[in-house]
């Protein structure tokens, strides 16, 4: 399977993809995470970083001049289930 098709996830009758169905089809081994924030923003998600609305490149930007942190994801769903967010949030390492 090529890397296109891994990206072709279920969709709900709406054409949304519920949280479920995008975590256990979605494969991401081989994406780097510009390829895999642009795919969120390609499907209409919002993107946060530490909770303020972000583009993907910003995410990308901040996470490897993170020296001293790690970002955490936060998939945020509809009450349908349907992904329509992801939050980054930083965590310091003491």
């Amino acid at each position: 399977m090529d890397r296109k098709n891994k990206a072709d996830i279920k969709k709900d009758q709406n054409g949304k993809p519920s949280s479920s169905d995008y975590l256990k089809d979605l494969d991401l081994c081989g994406y780097s995470l510009t390829e895999e924030l642009q795919y969120y923003e390609r499907e209409g998600m919002q993107l946060y970083l530490n909770d303020s609305p972000s583009r993907a490149d910003e995410i990308v930007n901040a996470c490897i001049l993170a020296e001293e942190s790690n970002y955490m994801r936060d998939f945020i769903s509809d009450d349908q289930e349907h992904i329509t967010g992801v939050r980054f949030s930083c965590i310091s390492e003491e």
